[in-house]
């Protein structure tokens, strides 16, 4: 419950949202039934071309700053990037906040009063900062409460400003779109209470989005810095695993990202030993007793210390195999790791109020190292120790005054970029390519040529949508062969008599922490248990069950559950479990892999007359290629990411390497764009 006088001053800044109300208020669920669609597994991957894009204009200013340069304020620069990052996912808005931090600009408006109105709501910014410490002690003309007090009115005054602008361009489409999570708040109905999100509540849900969207993660790599900084070593794996996965190449692709484990493992440590929120707290629903000696009552509030359980031996320690749990140690976060408990690491949180965008954290840290790791090599100041706080303001500690040292890392992107215009080809490379056709081959499931309405459910249990969506793409696939599909979710299935008329059952299902989703919860406690040997004798069932192995204690948990009841029931199993693992970049083609040998099996299982698709690729053909010239620039493919024109890149390596004389190789044509 968000009723704390703590709480009631960060809601007078942020609003009500996800993370400023409480769980049981109607702004809450509504936003809860919503929002986390915006941030599903399908939805993440399809921000990964903006991540990348906002990454390569971090990566592009450091690259300017020259080599062998001191960087001020990492901690700023970190946040001006997760920021933008944020902003052009969730609202199509770019606030190109590095860019004006690398010109010496102001920031964005929006984000210099977030961060004052955060710093303040949350005690990180003193009167002190704002008015001085002889006016805020000794000037009797002075009241430096009055005076936060009136700045943080212009905060938030900007903050609504800034909101309702972007309401306004997303209504008139100027802004917006599919992927934009403001445009979802606009348009659709929460699934859990069928409301849309009122318009006064838009504001608090954006704020949370910006509050846990890029302060959280900026916190967190700003302590990797740190501690990769004291660990060499770890920044020798991950490198040598950035360069095995990508090879000469500059630029990562979302399925090289999956192949990053010791890199994920490193931002995860950096969460365990600095969870960027320290503390979080629940109302205890009712009179219980724990560990068999503990009475808690109704109501009591229960504050649970996430730096102590990041740092519990028995958890993070096992024997000794990993060493000191206060010291940092990414492998103990690499796969096939000994089992935990799985609240063990509650970085994002646990429960209905776990972070809805972890998944999009994750990708944005782990593109950003891949980069950041791969052109530089930095270290921290002689004897510099980490002390974190909030002293800069915001609501995540981060490291004090982290700045770096960097250079140009020894036989990365920029380093072979000098290494070819010393040689004289930096414009000379021309190829012609042949590359696979940009569409994929239509797979060669069997189309039924007319219609004969044999009757398909398919149910989905899903809190993000991610299910849902795949059983809509079911009842596509399967319309389209002549089926009579119906799609609800696993509670409004439970509710049905299955008649004479049932053709078969399609469920896709996920878990969250071994639970069920909140829309098959009732099917869960009423239906399931219900069932037993006969009960469905004579129907037909299939189950795909939607995971994430970076929960492995709880991996299709659920999913398995209802499996194993459904096949104690008689019922004929049309295919055996199907598990879908979130955590693979593949996870859409291998849910897609599923579907063309669902359609098949459930074709002669009907014993329904099949033709091949029209334009479909014959069986054990190739798929079309497709010859395409290119002009291929050396540096290869993305260096144009960072340096637009080849004058760039001089002046890039004359403040790097100022005794290099590149007056040989300098063309007429290097104002021209550095176009790859």
């Amino acid at each position: 419950m968000w009723t704390t006088a703590v709480n009631k001053r960060i809601q007078t800044f942020a609003g009500h949202g996800l993370f400023t109300d409480s769980t049981d208020s109607e702004t809450w669920k509504t936003g809860h039934g919503l929002l986390p669609r915006s941030f599903n597994a399908i939805r993440v991957k399809n921000y990964f071309p903006i991540i990348l894009e906002k990454t390569q204009a971090f990566v592009h200013e450091w690259a300017k700053l020259g080599s062998g340069v001191w960087v001020e304020g990492v901690n700023d620069w970190l946040t001006c990037m997760t920021a933008d990052a944020v902003g052009k996912c969730a609202l199509d808005f770019d606030m190109k906040n590095v860019e004006r931090k690398a010109g010496g600009l102001p920031l964005h408006p929006f984000i210099e009063a977030f961060r004052f109105g955060l710093g303040y709501t949350f005690g990180s910014v003193k009167a002190e900062n704002v008015v001085g410490s002889f006016n805020a002690r000794f000037n009797p003309f002075c009241d430096p409460q009055q005076v936060m007090r009136e700045k943080l009115g212009e905060a938030v005054g900007v903050c609504h400003e800034f909101v309702d602008e972007l309401i306004e361009k997303t209504r008139s489409g100027e802004i917006g779109g599919p992927l934009s999570v403001l445009s979802m708040m606009l348009n659709e109905r929460s699934p859990s209470t069928g409301d849309m999100v009122k318009l006064n509540d838009v504001f608090g849900h954006l704020m949370t989005i910006m509050i846990a969207g890029h302060e959280t993660t900026a916190a967190a790599l700003g302590h990797l810095f740190y501690y990769l900084g004291k660990n060499p070593r770890c920044v020798e794996k991950a490198v040598a695993e950035i360069e095995a996965v990508l090879g000469d190449r500059v630029n990562p692709t979302f399925a090289d990202i999956g192949k990053l484990h010791y890199v994920e493992a490193c931002f995860k440590e950096a969460l365990r030993l600095h969870p960027s929120v320290p503390a979080v707290t629940r109302d205890v629903g009712n009179d219980t007793v724990i560990l068999d000696k503990y009475l808690l009552r109704k109501g009591q509030r229960v504050i649970f210390n996430n730096v102590a359980i990041h740092r519990d031996p028995e958890q993070w320690d096992q024997g000794g195999a990993f060493g000191h749990p206060s010291h940092f140690n990414p492998e103990r976060h690499m796969p096939g790791g000994p089992p935990r408990h799985p609240n063990a690491f509650a970085a994002f949180g646990f429960g209905v109020r776990a972070c809805i965008g972890q998944q999009l954290a994750v990708l944005e840290a782990k593109t950003f190292l891949a980069m950041v790791l791969n052109f530089f090599s930095f270290s921290l100041p002689d004897g510099f120790q980490l002390v974190s706080s909030s002293k800069d303001g915001g609501a995540s500690p981060s490291p004090e005054n982290l700045r770096l040292h960097l250079t140009a890392r020894p036989g990365g992107p920029l380093d072979r970029a000098l290494k070819a215009l010393l040689k004289g080809d930096l414009l000379t490379t021309t190829t012609t390519t042949t590359t696979p056709a940009t569409q994929k081959p239509a797979a060669s499931v069997p189309v039924v040529t007319a219609k004969h309405d044999t009757p398909l459910l398919i149910l989905f249990g899903s809190n993000s949508g991610t299910c849902e969506d795949f059983a809509q793409q079911v009842a596509t696939a399967a319309a389209a062969r002549g089926f009579c599909p119906e799609v609800l979710s696993l509670d409004a299935g439970a509710k049905l008599e299955l008649g004479e008329k049932f053709g078969a059952g399609v469920i896709i299902t996920s878990t969250y922490n071994g639970t069920p989703p909140d829309n098959a919860a009732t099917f869960a406690s009423d239906w399931l248990p219900k069932q037993g040997a006969g009960s469905l004798a004579g129907k037909k069932f299939v189950v795909c069950g939607v995971g994430n192995t970076n929960w492995e204690a709880t991996y299709q948990k659920f999913p398995t559950r209802v499996y194993e009841t459904l096949r104690a029931t008689s019922a004929e199993e049309l295919m055996g479990f199907t598990a879908v693992d979130a955590a693979n970049p593949s996870f859409v083609e291998d849910f897609q892999d599923w579907l063309d040998a669902l359609m098949r099996t459930l074709s002669v299982s009907f014993g329904l007359s099949q033709v091949a698709p029209g334009g479909a690729t014959p069986a054990g053909g190739s798929p079309p290629t497709k010859k395409e010239p290119a002009v291929r620039a050396v540096p290869p493919d993305a260096y144009a990411s960072f340096f637009s024109t080849i004058a760039e890149l001089y002046q890039y390596i004359n403040a790097t390497y100022p005794d290099t004389d590149l007056s040989a190789h300098v063309k007429a044509d290097s104002f021209a764009p550095l176009n790859v």
